[in-house]
Parts: C-alpha cells; sequence; structure tokens
C-alpha cells in the first residue's frame, strides 16, 4: 500500500478526534508545511499542555503554524524542563511521505510497547533516537480536538467543554477502571511487601511487552 502513496504528506486520523477548522484552512497549513520543509504536524492535542512543551526552544513562525528543529539538542533541553523523556511523533499527525514511510517500515521498538491492534507504537518517544532529527510545527489555531480525552488538561475535550454528549464522560469510565486497579493493589500491598510489587510490576510490563511482540 505504500508505494501506491502519491502525495507530499500523509494525514493520519484518529477517529475520535473531530475536526474543529475550516476545510479551506488545511490548504494554508499544507502550504506552509511544503515551504517550510515540515516533516510533522501535531494536529490535534492543541492546549496548553502541548504547546508549552516547546516554549524552551527557538522556533520559526509562519502565518499558520509554529516550527521546531527537533534535533537532540532541543530534545535534551525539553527533557531537561520536564524532567522525563516525552513524545515527538504523534499518530493525531500530518506526517512527510518520507518520514512516514521511515516509521511504517523500521521496526520499531523490537519489544512492542503496545497490542498490534493499536495504533501506539507509530508514537516515538524522545529517546527514540533513531527518528531525528526531524522539522515538526504545532497549527496557530485549533485543527482538531478529542471527544472524551482531556489529555490532561481539564477542560479540553469536547465533552468537557460541552460540545459532545456522551452518556458517561471519560473522566468517570476512568474513575471507574482507577478504583478497580486501586482495590487490587491494595488486598496486594496487605501481603506483600512493597519493593516485591516494584519488582512484579516491572517483571509484568517487560512479559506484556513480550506478549504483545511474539503473540498478539
Amino acid at each position: 500500500m505504500l508505494p501506491q502513496i502519491d502525495t507530499d504528506f500523509v494525514f493520519f486520523w484518529i477517529e475520535d478526534h473531530i475536526n474543529m477548522a475550516n476545510i479551506e484552512k488545511f490548504d494554508d497549513i499544507l502550504i506552509d508545511m511544503r515551504e517550510n520543509k515540515v516533516d510533522h504536524l501535531i494536529y490535534s492535542w492543541w492546549h496548553n499542555g502541548t504547546k508549552d512543551k516547546f516554549k524552551c526552544i527557538v522556533s520559526h513562525a509562519t502565518n499558520h503554524l509554529n516550527i521546531y528543529d527537533m534535533n537532540m539538542k532541543n530534545i535534551h533541553v525539553i527533557e531537561k524542563k520536564f524532567s522525563r523523556y516525552f513524545y515527538v511523533l504523534s499518530a493525531v499527525s500530518i506526517s512527510s511521505v518520507k518520514l512516514f514511510n521511515k516509521i511504517i517500515r523500521t521496526n520499531h521498538p523490537k519489544l512492542k510497547r503496545w497490542s498490534k491492534e493499536t495504533p501506539f507504537d507509530f508514537e516515538k518517544r524522545s529517546t527514540d533516537t533513531g527518528f531525528y532529527p526531524i522539522t515538526l510545527a504545532i497549527p496557530k489555531y485549533e485543527l482538531f480536538a478529542s471527544i472524551d480525552d482531556d489529555h490532561g488538561n481539564d477542560g479540553y475535550s469536547l465533552i468537557s467543554r460541552g460540545l459532545y454528549k456522551n452518556s458517561m464522560s471519560r473522566y468517570e469510565i476512568k474513575l471507574i477502571e482507577f478504583r478497580e486497579k486501586r482495590k487490587k493493589l491494595s488486598i496486594f500491598r496487605k501481603i506483600i511487601p512493597n519493593f516485591i510489587i516494584v519488582k512484579i510490576i516491572f517483571i509484568y510490563s517487560i512479559l506484556r511487552r513480550i506478549k504483545f511482540t511474539w503473540i498478539d
């Protein structure tokens, strides 16, 4: 299927993100991406958590985009600011064909982080150094928004804004899941020392990744 792509860019649509912009805006976005050789644009998660992440490095601005050189120097600056790795390449994105092909054809990570039934291993962390440098862009206005995920920013999702009706919010669903997990963990904590629980969680995460890689 990849050889049949005859465009400059690939739009990776995630179904629980809804368009919020006039369709003509995308013409302007794509023109700016082409003229500035942008490799990757994150079209959703347009909130302070995303925008503030890149404020500590130099940007180049157009009428429609803020553009960043994501080399290892700038990546380390952001990692130092937040004291942890962060995701540079997102599934909610418009990517150059060259970068998209590289992500799809590269069997990375070797030990899968997520089930093959999900798109999440498409996303790359700042520690996945083989994909950088790239030119990254963030739109100056909202293009898409998540239906039910606040993405760590209260009030961000369309449900939180009252723009999308749902019988049960993501928060309520996550709260139920959290309570169930906490209940199970509390039982273990009563009978197993904490340092052993930490080791069990680590081993579980490795086994989970092995399952995703060789069994699923």
